[in-house]
């Protein structure tokens, strides 16, 4: 059983870190994170439904990824691959390209890096992410990705 993930602070109040130890081999948690087809089963908080996912997994590549809000409204995230490191980190950029409504509530462009860990079969997942104008906008962001995790959880 995975450890619940528990978000804090990093060295301000604009960043945060997600750490949830997998009861899954590192390759699967990176195959899981980094496909398309995969990507649309979990991502988004729960009761979102992503329906659209790009991704060009490489420095300088983007990714998008499109999803529906439980009221219907369609929302977009995309960035850019910063650093891509198989299967053990990926740091990229994190914006939200229309968010509807939700909009002034998520804030604006942050950066994301997630690190895999091996450990005794496991895998330790590191999810940092900074960059936040508010921390109203990082504590919105914290939820998100505990629900993101505990759906990709499921898929693994």
């Amino acid at each position: 059983m995975a450890a619940k993930p528990e978000p804090a602070p990093l060295e301000g109040a604009h960043e945060l870190v997600i750490r949830r130890v997998l009861a899954a081999p590192r390759a699967l948690v990176w195959e899981v994170w980094t496909t398309p087809a995969h990507v649309l089963q979990w991502w988004g908080p729960h009761g979102y439904t992503a329906f659209a996912c790009t991704m060009e997994l490489r420095p300088g590549g983007r990714w998008r990824v499109g999803m529906h809000s439980p009221a219907g409204d369609t929302m977009w995230t995309s960035g850019e691959f910063h650093e891509v490191v198989p299967p053990a980190r990926m740091v990229m950029s994190f914006a939200w390209d229309d968010a509807g409504a939700e909009a002034p509530m998520l804030g604006g462009p942050t950066v994301v890096t997630v690190e895999l860990g091996e450990r005794d079969g496991q895998t330790e997942l590191v999810l940092r992410q900074h960059g936040f104008a508010t921390s109203a906008s990082r504590d919105r962001h914290a939820q998100g990705w505990i629900e993101c995790l505990e759906r990709f959880v499921i898929l693994l």
